[in-house]
C-alpha cells in the first residue's frame, strides 16, 4: 500500500498548490479509496475565488472537493463483511453493482461513490431522519474539513457506496449532485401534474428538471446564459427558455406591475442558479398559493417578503441532503436517470487549478489519481 498521496491544496493566500503528502495506515472502521472523479462544484470555484461562501469562512490550507468517486484499494482494522457500509444504502440485494459485486463480493477492488457528510446519528434531528440539518456534522471539503482532490482518501466504511455497473469510477462522482437535486425535489413535494420551473440549468437545475418530469411534472427550465440554455436543451425533453417570465402582481413598490394574471403559472418554481436575482425570480413566478425551492442561493439575500405574504406563497430551503445515496444509486442503477452526459470534461489533478480557476461547461471531473 502507497505511504504517499498528491494532493491540491487551497492555500492562506487563495493559491493554489499540488503537494505530497504522507500516508498513515487506514484508521480502524475506514477504507482507502483511490480517487478516481472529483466534481468541480460551483461552491469549490467560490471557495478558491473568495475562500468564503454564504458567510462561511474557509480555514485554510485545506483540500476541497466534495463530488468524489474512486476505487477502495485499502481497508481498515474491523472492517469485514459484517460492516455497515453504504452497499445497502443503495443497491438492491439483486442489483448488479460495479466491480467487486458490491461489497458482499469483496471490499477490495469496488468502485464507490462516497457520500462526503458524517452526520452524529444520535442528535433529535438525526434521529428524526433530518441528518442534514446535525449541528456537529462534517462534510468533506468544506469547514477544515479535507477533501477528495487528492490521489488518495481515507474515509470511514459507511460512507462508501457501491457504484452500479452502468456508472464508472470517474462519473460516479455526480452521485453526490443527483443527491442534491432528490433533496430538493422532495422538498417539492409530489409534483404529479403540477406546473414546474426550474431556474438555472447548471448541473443540479438540469437533474432537478430531470427528476421532475419523472415525477409527472411539466417542466420549464430558464436561464439567463444563452449557452448554458444551449446545453440544456440538448439534454432535457422540456421547454429551455431565457424569459422573462409572466410575474404576478404584489402590493409592493419593487415588483414590476406588468403582470399577467391570464397566463398557466407554476404551481412550484426551484431556484438552482444561486443568488438573490434567482430567488426573487422565483418567488414572483410563481403562482399564488405556490410553492418555492431554494436550492442554490447562499447566505442572505433581498426577497420580496410582501409577495410571500400576500400569495400565501410556500418557501422552503434545501441544505445538502439527508440519506440520500441509497436512492440516488437505485435511479442509476435502474436506467431511470443519467448523470454521464453532464461531465463535460475530465483532467488531471495537474490541470486541477486552472479548473478552480476557470470553469468551463456543466461538469469538469478531476482525475487525481492520473
Amino acid at each position: 500500500m502507497t505511504d504517499r498521496s498528491r494532493c491540491l491544496l487551497l492555500l492562506p493566500d487563495g493559491d493554489l498548490a499540488i503537494t505530497d503528502r504522507p500516508l498513515a495506515e487506514p484508521a480502524p472502521g475506514t477504507v482507502r479509496v483511490r480517487v478516481a472523479g472529483v466534481g468541480i462544484c460551483g461552491s469549490d470555484v467560490h471557495w478558491t475565488r473568495e475562500l468564503g461562501l454564504g458567510g462561511w469562512v474557509l480555514p485554510t490550507p485545506m483540500v476541497l472537493g466534495h463530488e468524489i468517486a474512486g476505487t477502495v484499494v485499502g481497508i481498515g482494522p474491523g472492517v469485514g463483511a459484517g460492516s455497515d457500509v453504504g452497499a445497502g444504502s443503495g443497491v438492491g440485494a439483486g442489483s448488479d453493482v460495479g466491480a467487486g459485486a458490491g461489497f458482499g463480493g469483496g471490499l477490495l477492488g469496488a468502485e464507490v461513490a462516497v457520500d462526503p457528510r458524517a452526520p452524529c446519528r444520535t442528535c433529535d434531528r438525526c434521529t428524526e431522519g433530518r441528518t442534514n440539518l446535525c449541528g456537529t456534522a462534517t462534510f468533506l471539503g468544506a469547514a477544515g474539513v479535507d477533501g477528495g482532490l487528492c490521489e488518495f482518501l481515507d474515509v470511514p466504511v459507511s460512507q462508501a457506496h457501491p457504484l452500479p455497473a452502468a456508472v464508472d469510477a470517474v462519473t460516479g462522482a455526480l452521485v453526490e449532485p443527483l443527491t442534491v437535486a432528490l433533496a430538493a425535489v422532495r422538498r417539492g413535494g409530489d409534483l404529479a401534474g403540477r406546473r414546474v420551473l426550474v431556474i438555472g440549468a447548471g448541473v443540479v437545475g438540469i437533474l432537478v428538471a430531470r427528476l421532475a418530469l419523472r415525477a409527472g411534472a411539466a417542466v420549464t427550465v430558464v436561464d439567463t446564459d444563452a449557452g448554458h440554455r444551449a446545453r440544456a436543451a440538448g439534454l432535457l425533453p422540456c421547454p429551455v427558455q431565457a424569459g422573462p417570465l409572466p410575474e404576478v402582481a404584489v402590493p409592493e413598490a419593487a415588483v414590476p406591475e406588468a403582470a399577467v394574471p391570464d397566463v398557466e403559472l407554476p404551481d412550484v418554481a426551484f431556484e438552482c442558479a444561486g443568488g438573490g436575482g434567482a430567488a426573487r425570480t422565483a418567488i414572483r413566478a410563481v403562482r399564488p398559493g405556490g410553492v418555492v425551492v431554494l436550492v442554490g442561493v447562499q447566505g442572505n439575500v433581498s426577497i420580496p417578503l410582501g409577495a410571500v405574504v400576500s400569495h400565501e406563497l410556500d418557501v422552503r430551503g434545501v441544505h445538502r441532503y439527508p440519506d440520500l445515496f441509497p436512492q440516488a444509486l437505485d435511479l442509476l442503477a435502474s436506467g431511470d436517470v443519467v448523470i454521464d452526459d453532464l461531465v463535460s470534461r475530465v483532467v488531471p489533478l495537474s490541470a486541477a487549478p486552472g479548473a478552480l480557476r476557470r470553469p468551463t461547461g456543466l461538469r469538469t471531473v478531476v482525475m487525481p489519481c492520473r
